[in-house]
């Protein structure tokens, strides 16, 4: 784990993003995007069918692009690299990107229709996803097939927290996100948090544990977005009961 490190790259990232914008004559200004981030576990990753989707949210948006991270384990070094795309389904289980292609999947995530919903907020509002979640994943370490814990060191010390790091830095090193040659304005507007079934599932001092991790790790992507107050929505979970004790997340 190389938390300054990656900190510090990420902020170059975004104030050039900003200077870059800043710069540019009125007659070149490039669009304004809200930007957020999305992460978490498997309902973030997305498990919802597209061929289920009304024909009207089959058309890649116009107004919405998104930036997915490739998924990776733990000391796995390939996450976080993908592309600016239009928002459309393909982004959950089974999406795949090498940084030059996205090959998209037949799932979707939160990530549609949040922003469909956001971008019909406003007439004039566009939107930017960044979006980096695992499935399996927990807050604690040794929790779920992978963590997010800060202070992970094992191997290479590299884990879910590096990869959605990589994965804004990636996504912010592209001034012009929606390829019209014009520098964009990305300005952040919030976090959107869904995970937290694999600290329930595993132990009492998991679940225990479980605020106070959340809210350093919000903290320090707050950190990341260079905003202290960037607004936080965290989404629950109902228990499936799908166990013989009719509970799966015992704690």
């Amino acid at each position: 784990m190389r938390n300054n490190t990656n900190l510090a790259a990420l902020f170059i990232a975004l104030s050039t993003v900003a200077a870059g914008c800043a710069t540019s004559k009125p007659m070149d200004e490039g669009k304004i995007y809200k930007l957020y981030y999305l992460g978490g576990q498997s309902n973030m990753e997305g498990f919802g069918f597209s061929e289920e989707l009304p024909e009207s949210a089959l058309k890649p948006s116009q107004r919405a692009m998104i930036y997915t991270g490739q998924m990776a384990y733990d000391n796995e070094t390939h996450g976080g690299i993908g592309i600016w795309q239009p928002l459309q389904p393909g982004y959950g289980l089974g999406f795949k990107t090498d940084g030059v292609t996205n090959q998209l999947s037949n799932r979707f995530g939160p990530e549609l229709f949040f922003g469909h919903t956001m971008v019909q907020q406003s007439d004039e509002a566009n939107i930017a996803i960044i979006k980096y979640a695992l499935g399996g994943s927990g807050l604690a370490e040794g929790v779920g097939y992978s963590n997010w814990h800060p202070d992970f060191s094992e191997g290479a010390g590299i884990n879910q927290y590096d990869n959605a790091l990589k994965t804004l830095r990636n996504a912010l090193a592209h001034s012009d996100i929606d390829g019209d040659g014009i520098a964009d304005r990305l300005i952040p507007s919030g976090i959107v948090w869904m995970q937290g079934e694999a600290d329930a599932y595993d132990s009492q001092a998991a679940a225990d544990d479980y605020r106070a991790n959340l809210e350093r790790l919000m903290g320090l992507l707050r950190a990341a977005m260079r905003v202290d107050d960037l607004p936080v929505a965290i989404g629950k979970v109902t228990d499936s009961g799908m166990s013989e004790d009719g509970s799966v997340m015992d704690f």
